[in-house]
């Protein structure tokens, strides 16, 4: 790669006195940065830093033909996680005419051993490239402190990559000759093992925008720089400065090794709360008269009239409308009303409850004393909330009133539909549709946009005929290729049904959701399942609403459809049962664990682990991984299926909560192996939100 001219120097200089011609007082507090691997770092290398708890970012960075996407996760307070994917262009320059590109995918982890103090610093050890998938091995220990409200110094020691250049030795002793394989698999007798080296940086932050860097590196780019001649590393310093615009977004230009100008952008997310402001502020419950001052008021006589359950279901429904509540079913008696919901926000569950209750206070004639409230999913219900109306009356304005309230509601399980239930005269049969701009991205951060058109027609409570269809538009097809191997290709040829279906038919189902015992529901799904496989699906699941424990049994079978994305069968010759056991359980706090033990598309028989957490709007972030009997030959490159996966709702900044959000699972290699059916409508997804554990994890907005 050639050198930096005179003109490149001359406008990172420019840049550089930029910033520090603008200086003016320096916010309170300097937040971490991203380096080059979407990491918090200085530049290219890691710090001793964390994110705040929950924060996901999003970072690309380019320099010396090296290009680099990852997305991060700070999984609790001390644990994030990092995947990244890595594309080199002209890899193998040296040899003429072979303009091959390298891409490599891998996974990190950091465990922040020490939060800063006065007097301490913070320090974090990290494992990059952790399952061994690509170039990018190496472990490290940085610690970072800041002094005052500007300037942030960081000092630490790399092994593997971090560990190439200015070695000190090696005090662990030697590093094993990595045995590399079909790869995926961790390494952990190599882990700081081998020569160690040290590496350095300082931040000054100028003021709220404006931030210039230096560091000194220890990765030699031995392959990069030396075998391959990608770039010429001809000094360990590095420089940049950064722009920081609002409270997410920062870029950045750079001067690396000596020889290369560099660009980075990062996009830094908070999913515990919104960037639009949130919905409207609650209405003070509606105050019934003394029964002694208004007597008549308290006559149950109004339940004779003939049109009560329509006047005072509309008037229910004008009230929740604002809030994004609508009214699925009324049911009444002079003392009690059941009030069945759906919510299409992304605002707590407990604080959907509270809006409920608010509006029943308002609408139901004074002698209704016991609210029910029973929110819906698929046309059944998932819980039962039973308030008192008078708890509602004398709680409001006390001190501790959360705690108060929830000692005296009760969750319980939805029972039956009851008797003299009403139905809004809109509701069944009722067909929805929409067309709507969509997104696929791949394990390898290409995709492409298009127009997804849905259809869903709810022909009675529980019983939906539903269907997408989606057109490409512009961009890659939004999956890695993968060779067929010896097990069936139930996902190795996903590509081709990308690239062939214009436009394709996604699913086209029918589905029935019912509950056959009081904490069991179950679901039957016939038709176009996914774009892959149609067949018919089955499942049945034990939630009782205060355990935290799940069990259910699920049963497939399926036939492998054409690549076109039209109806056809005729392209395979493959069918398959497939069933899976599975065991959930609600951690607390957002964090939830899955086991499903089972066999698998491929018809390969193991186990796949999972680990979730999901926040109150909708976003939701986990990790896999999945064990089965096929052989590290016949899963291939990779050896055995992991990943993780990603819900982001597009319409966060919205502050909604109507489906649309994109979901998507990073492996670092497709195959075979350990692939599950992709049915929509899982039951444990469905109902779980407005169950016990889920509603107390966040009471305390019940009466927001």
């Amino acid at each position: 790669m050639a050198r930096l001219t005179q003109r490149q120097w001359r406008m990172a200089a420019c840049l550089s006195g930029l910033a520090l011609a603008t200086a003016f007082p320096a916010q309170a507090e300097m937040k971490p940065t991203l380096s080059f691997r979407g990491v918090p770092g200085v530049i290219d290398m890691p710090s001793g830093e964390s994110q705040p708890d929950g924060t996901f970012s999003m970072s690309a960075s380019h320099f010396g033909g090296i290009r680099r996407g990852a997305l991060s996760f700070q999984i609790s307070s001390r644990v994030a996680a990092t995947y990244r994917f890595e594309r080199v262009g002209d890899w193998n320059a040296l040899f003429p005419g072979d303009s091959s590109t390298y891409e490599g995918k891998s996974f990190d982890l950091r465990f922040t051993l020490l939060e800063e103090t006065d007097s301490l610093p913070s320090v974090t050890v990290g494992l990059q490239d952790v399952f061994n998938t690509g170039k990018d091995g190496a472990e490290y220990i940085a610690a970072t402190k800041t002094f005052g409200d500007r300037l942030k110094v960081t000092a630490g020691v790399g092994w593997g990559r971090l560990g190439s250049y200015g070695s000190m030795g090696s005090p662990f002793g030697a590093r094993p000759v990595s045995d590399f394989g079909l790869g995926g698999k961790p390494e952990p007798e190599n882990w700081f093992a081998g020569p160690a080296a040290a590496f350095a940086g300082v931040e000054w932050k100028i003021n709220d925008a404006w931030t210039v860097k230096a560091e000194y590196s220890s990765d030699a780019y031995a392959e990069y720089a030396g075998t391959r001649d990608v770039f010429e590393r001809d000094s360990p310093l590095n420089f940049g400065v950064e722009y920081s615009r609002g409270r997410f977004f920062k870029a950045g230009l750079y001067s690396l090794y000596g020889s290369e100008i560099g660009l980075s952008f990062q996009l830094v997310l908070d999913p515990k709360t919104a960037i639009a402001p949130g919905g409207r502020a609650p209405v003070a419950i509606g105050k019934r008269p003394s029964r002694s001052a208004d007597p008549e008021a308290y006559d149950g006589g109004w339940v004779t009239q003939p049109d009560a359950g329509t006047v005072l279901q509309a008037n229910l429904a004008k009230r929740l409308a604002v809030d994004g509540i609508r009214v699925e079913g009324l049911a009444y008696s002079p003392g009690k009303a059941q009030l069945r919901i759906r919510s299409t926000r992304a605002e707590p569950e407990a604080q959907v409850i509270g809006r409920v209750a608010r509006a029943m206070s308002h609408v139901m004639p004074a002698s209704v004393e016991v609210f029910e409230i029973v929110p819906v999913a698929q046309g059944i219900g998932v819980s039962k909330i039973t308030v008192r109306r008078s708890d509602l009356e004398a709680l409001e304005h006390t001190a501790g009133n959360h705690a108060a309230i929830r000692d005296r509601v009760v969750i319980s399980d939805a029972g039956p539909l009851p008797d003299g239930l009403v139905f809004p005269e809109d509701r069944y049969p009722k067909f929805t549709w929409s067309l709507k701009p969509a997104l696929r991205l791949s394990s390898s951060l290409k995709g492409d946009a298009g127009l997804r058109l849905r259809g869903t027609y709810e022909i009675q409570p529980g019983l939906i005929l539903g269907g997408s269809v989606y057109q490409t538009l512009t961009g890659r097809p939004a999956a890695d290729p993968a060779t067929p191997g010896p097990l069936p290709p139930v996902r190795s040829r996903s590509a081709e049904y990308l690239e062939n279906g214009e436009p394709a038919l996604e699913s086209l189902t029918l589905a029935w959701y019912a509950r056959p015992a009081e904490n069991f529901y179950s679901r039957v799904t016939v038709g176009y399942l996914e774009t892959m496989h149609a067949g018919i699906s089955a499942e049945l699941l034990w939630k009782p609403v205060d355990s935290r424990l799940a069990l259910g049994v699920e049963v497939n079978h399926t036939k492998q459809r054409d690549t076109d994305g039209g109806f056809g069968f005729g392209e395979f010759d493959y069918e398959v049962t497939t069933g899976h056991v599975s065991a959930y359980y609600d951690f607390g706090r957002g964090y939830s664990g899955q086991l499903d033990v089972g066999k698998y598309l491929a018809g390969d028989v193991g186990a796949t682990l999972s680990l979730d957490r999901e926040f109150a709007n909708g976003w939701r972030f986990g990790a896999f991984a999945t064990l089965t009997d096929a052989s590290d030959e016949e899963f291939g490159p990779g050896s055995f299926d992991k990943g993780i996966r990603v819900t982001i709702p597009l319409d966060w900044l919205m502050g909604r909560k109507a489906g649309n959000s994109v979901s998507r699972t990073f492996r670092p290699y497709s195959s075979d192996g350990g692939a599950r059916l992709n049915v929509s409508g899982r039951l444990y997804e469905t109902i779980r939100d407005y169950q016990g554990n889920e509603l107390d994890d966040q009471w305390g907005s019940f009466w927001r």
